[in-house]
């Protein structure tokens, strides 16, 4: 499901979507993505499995995942971080299962394309809801308890 929601999200409202999730050891790890370059695509996953988000970062999905609050941001050429993802304007909304932040869904639109359209955010916010079931049936944090022992 994750993968076809953001095959139907590009090119229809971003050039691109990714939605990424916290494991349990709080790193960041790319669970989809789709790209309207089919070339620009394998370019990113490749750059998330040899360059991983730094979960500290100062904006996008570090942020996201820290404030647990959506961001929008209409011209990244502002952050010196997104340089090589070549991101004109992003929004990155949260995802949570049962009140727990598990993750993020991003919707970005490329360098010297066109902007999103008006209706991209509101799209995003009844999405993000739909999704986050789909990426984990439980929060990672806090770790999970061990079932009660059954009586002999």
């Amino acid at each position: 499901m994750i993968r076809r929601t953001v095959r139907l999200v590009v090119p229809t409202l971003a050039d691109w979507c990714a939605v990424n999730v916290l494991d349990e050891q709080r790193t960041v790890r790319l669970v989809a993505l789709a790209h309207i370059d089919q070339a620009e695509e394998q370019r990113l996953k490749e750059l998330s499995r040899t360059a991983p988000l730094d979960p500290k970062g100062a904006a996008g999905v570090a942020r996201v995942l820290r404030s647990n609050e959506t961001e929008f941001c209409p011209d990244a050429s502002r952050v010196p971080a997104l340089d090589e993802l070549r991101v004109e304007s992003y929004l990155c909304v949260p995802l949570s299962v049962r009140q727990h932040l598990i993750g993020s869904m991003t919707l970005a639109t490329r360098r010297g394309g066109r902007p999103p359209p008006p209706e991209a955010g509101a799209v995003a916010a009844v999405l993000a809801p739909r999704v986050a079931p789909a990426v984990g049936h439980r929060p990672p944090y806090p770790a999970a308890q061990p079932a009660p022992a059954r009586p002999p």
